[in-house]
């Protein structure tokens, strides 16, 4: 989900001194119109209850010795969520200054359905402790959350001493990881495990939850982020998997949201972009939000700033990380995944000096083939297995590409055939059409009619004693694709292996 910028981690680096006490837990009372209440022997503060509403809660557990790092409860939890709330946000972890440790999650109380919560674990010294902030309403969690993050920010874990063990951990705890007789659940995949790209030079880094942000330079009163998450095999389409991913959490409205336009990049991505206006606790929050999707996975980014002129002053920020952003093969089942959406204005590569510009004989295994583009085509994307030429005059609902693969050894062309329509998303098994060259080579191909959110495709597997290179033609105007398909078949013919 795009989440908004989170107040917790601006109040959580301003007011975490370093200070230490004697005894095992120490923290400062909320102050003002608040008072202990702990018959049970918890620490526990109610805020002063107005007339006919319900108090606003602050606790303080037990002190539990950790088990792993902050990061492996946070992915714990994420995968087993509190069964006190109905609809739990994005697990985040904070680190402040003097290397202590929270995991927060934000969400609404099952048992009423109205009333919202908040869970930090503060982790020192390898012990850790659950504060809690509890409030009947939206309104009421706002006027609580900074003094909330305030006492947070106190507590302090001294490490144990054999006079004052801390309480060993629950063998079944309310919330959190899995009690240690359950199988430990897979390490969640991470925005570095599932993504390449360059963030924008002198953006600091923060880690929230799996998700990345990237601040800007400049006034960190208002900071304007990058947010990444890590990309995702999908499980159903990519506009439904979209929209499930924009739905609100708890403490956030979506106050204005654009329409979704639906588009490809030339390297083969399908995209959908959303301008949207979110209150998150009522803060205001302006975001781009960009959704690629290739092969068998998505990835969800967004540009968040507390303006408009903010969001606009950083777009050509977002649009370059965009040029850099790549899904991993091995998530997309694709060979190699292209960026997701090049600048629009940038230039397109030059041709390295290796790359011939006429038909030629080609090196073996591993290297590009000579091929000669249709007139007027130009090499707009290279990487390590894919390079990509369009049309210069082919805009926004023309889309229109072609696509020519390294040189790879292969005995079964149709096979590969197959594998990389069902890696594009391509639907149902096609016997290609089989066709003998003079040359020698034996080309194999499919035409397929656009579905959903996938173009009209066809696809080549050109092969020539033992050797083979696949080709694209790709494009989401059957007008455009039609009259291309000639040149392109043209240009196939005089590929050589």
């Amino acid at each position: 989900m795009v989440r908004a910028r989170s107040p917790v981690l601006v109040l959580l680096a301003l007011v975490f001194p370093a200070v230490v006490f004697a005894s095992p837990l120490k923290f400062d009372a909320p102050k003002g119109w608040w008072h202990k209440s702990d018959p049970s022997g918890a620490s526990v503060f109610l805020h002063k209850r107005r007339k006919g509403r319900q108090s606003t809660t602050i606790k303080l557990g037990q002190l539990q010795r950790a088990t792993g790092t902050p990061t492996d409860f946070a992915q714990q939890i994420a995968q087993s969520p509190s069964s006190e709330f109905s609809n739990p946000s994005e697990v985040q972890i904070f680190t402040s200054p003097d290397k202590r440790s929270v995991v927060a999650v934000d969400g609404t109380l099952a048992d009423d359905g109205h009333s919202l919560g908040r869970q930090c674990w503060v982790f020192e010294h390898g012990m850790r402790v659950l504060a809690e902030l509890l409030a009947p309403d939206e309104s009421s969690f706002k006027d609580a959350e900074a003094t909330f993050m305030t006492f947070v920010a106190s507590v302090r874990i001294t490490a144990p001493s054999a006079s004052a063990p801390a309480q060993p951990p629950q063998p079944r705890p309310e919330v959190g990881p899995r009690a240690p007789s359950a199988p430990q659940p897979t390490p969640q995949p991470t925005v570095e495990s599932t993504l390449t790209f360059a963030p924008p030079p002198d953006w600091s880094r923060a880690v929230v939850g799996s998700a990345v942000w990237y601040q800007a330079p400049g006034d960190p009163s208002a900071p304007t982020y990058i947010m990444v998450t890590p990309a995702e095999v999908l499980h159903s389409d990519f506009p439904t998997w979209f929209e499930h991913r924009l739905r609100p959490s708890a403490g956030m409205k979506i106050i204005e949201r654009g329409e979704s336009k639906a588009s490809h990049s030339s390297s083969g991505y399908q995209l959908i972009r959303v301008r949207q206006v979110l209150s998150f606790h009522g803060v205001r929050h302006e975001q781009s939000v960009l959704a690629a999707h290739l092969g068998r996975a998505a990835v969800l980014v967004a540009l968040d700033a507390p303006s408009v002129a903010a969001l606009k002053a950083h777009d050509d920020d977002f649009t370059s990380f965009l040029a850099t952003l790549d899904i991993v093969p091995s998530l997309t089942g694709v060979a190699s995944a292209p960026a997701a959406a090049p600048p629009a204005t940038s230039a397109p590569p030059a041709a390295s000096p290796s790359e011939p510009t006429s038909t030629v004989a080609s090196a073996g295994p591993g290297g590009f083939p000579g091929v000669e583009p249709p007139p007027g085509w130009t090499l707009t994307h290279s990487d390590q297995a894919w390079r990509t030429y369009a049309q210069p005059d082919a805009g926004e609902g023309g889309y229109l590409t072609m696509l020519v693969s390294q040189i790879t050894g292969g005995a079964d062309p149709a096979g590969s055939l197959a594998r990389l329509r069902a890696s594009l998303g391509i639907p149902g098994k096609r016997h290609p059409e089989r066709v003998s060259l003079p040359s020698g080579a034996v080309l194999y191909r499919t035409v397929d009619p656009a579905v959903g959110q996938v173009p009209i495709t066809e696809v080549v597997v050109l092969s020539d004693q033992g050797r083979q290179v696949l080709l694209m033609l790709r494009s989401s105007d059957a007008t455009r694709f039609n009259a291309a398909r000639p040149a392109f078949e043209a240009a196939v013919e005089r590929v050589h292996l």
